[in-house]
């Protein structure tokens, strides 16, 4: 049973990344003298680097993994969400499942994951002393054991066009639930109930949805 999954990210605390010096410093243009003005650009600065900090493994964590195991006739599905657990257990724990699929011959699958969510998954593990699944064949990061569907439908062009969002209402198998963004800024009472579990699995199955289309459209890609 291939592993079909997603992770959502949020930014570190306010605290943390002013104690640790991890924001970009602002530098108001030379051209602007006006205070106001100074202030305005300063607040909008801050306000977009915390927005990005979320992206990054430095100044950003996992707040939510979400997975699928199975095929379109039989899923197991799971979530962890940091509140129910820590970000180190709930990494340690999604290793665990990865390293079970790869060792019965399946693999891991997701929309970008070669580029975010996996370096972001390896990098916060290092960051906590978790230890990763060894997806390195020798020659290349992210071996064969790793499907990406952009990737795949992108032809490996990184600025190919096609979100997941759009590759689900393409082929009519549903729509994706809002943003990563979003789901960080759900109520932390809010992500241990049924709408955590509808939001971070929703990419992880029109993933696995895609890489499955019924043989009377043309495949993208057989995973089976």
């Amino acid at each position: 049973m291939n592993l079909f999954f997603d992770c959502e990210t949020r930014p570190q605390s306010e605290a943390y990344l002013l104690t640790n010096s991890l924001l970009p410093e602002f530098e108001p243009p030379a051209n602007i003298k006006d205070p106001d003005k100074i202030a305005d650009r300063a607040a909008a600065h801050r306000a977009k680097a915390l927005e990005d900090a979320a992206l990054s493994a430095i100044t950003g964590e996992i707040c939510a993994i979400g997975w699928q195991m199975g095929d379109l006739e039989k899923t197991y599905t799971h979530l962890l969400a940091v509140g129910s657990v820590t970000e180190k257990v709930l990494l340690e724990e999604f290793w665990r499942e990865g390293r079970n699929a790869v060792n019965r011959g399946d693999r891991l699958c997701g929309f970008n994951v070669k580029s975010f969510d996996l370096p972001f998954l390896i990098r916060r593990s290092w960051i906590l002393g978790v230890k990763p699944m060894d997806l390195h064949d020798g020659k290349w990061w992210l071996d064969r054991s790793v499907v990406d569907l952009r990737d795949r439908w992108t032809f490996n062009d990184r600025h190919g066009a096609g979100s997941l969002a759009t590759l689900a209402t393409l082929f009519g198998i549903g729509q994706k639930t809002g943003s990563g963004a979003d789901f960080a800024k759900l109520r932390p009472k809010c992500r241990q109930r049924v709408e955590k579990r509808r939001w971070a699995t929703n990419s992880a199955e029109l993933v696995r949805d895609v890489l499955n289309l019924p043989e009377r459209r043309r495949r993208i890609a057989d995973v089976a």
